[in-house]
């Protein structure tokens, strides 16, 4: 086996691995008033968030520890590093969050669910 076919074998043995682990996946949804609920609620309508995108919604600095928690709790969330301009015209590299659409699929009808149990409570004036 030469190097480049070993280096596809191990590619093909992760992409297994990876797929048998999503499939196995647990999701631990967060209380439906919490930031962190707004955040997944967004994240599971195939939204990307960025910092800015939390603070306006959601009134909160701490983006990062919400996806942080989002992905202990079972929600892989990837981050791209994204250009964004400055108000005085630099442009400066921030994290943009989204979840991959092949876990929204996996996520199903209990994130469908937990969206409009988000979406309503906060319609009605929930907590944040």
């Amino acid at each position: 086996m030469t190097g480049q076919e070993k280096a596809v074998a191990v590619v093909a043995h992760r992409t297994a691995l990876d797929t048998a682990e999503a499939t196995q996946r647990r999701f631990s949804f967060p209380s439906p008033g919490s930031v962190k609920a707004g955040v997944l609620a967004d994240l599971l309508d195939g939204q990307r968030l960025t910092h800015l995108t939390v603070w306006t919604r959601y009134g909160s600095s701490r983006a990062a520890h919400h996806v942080l928690r989002l992905r202990q709790a079972g929600f892989p969330v990837e981050t791209v590093t994204i250009d964004a301009p400055t108000h005085d015209g630099r442009t400066s590299r921030i994290a943009e969050y989204h979840l991959p659409a092949s876990v929204i699929k996996q996520v199903g009808e209990d994130g469908r669910r937990f969206v409009k149990t988000v979406r309503v409570g906060r319609m009605r004036g929930g907590s944040q």
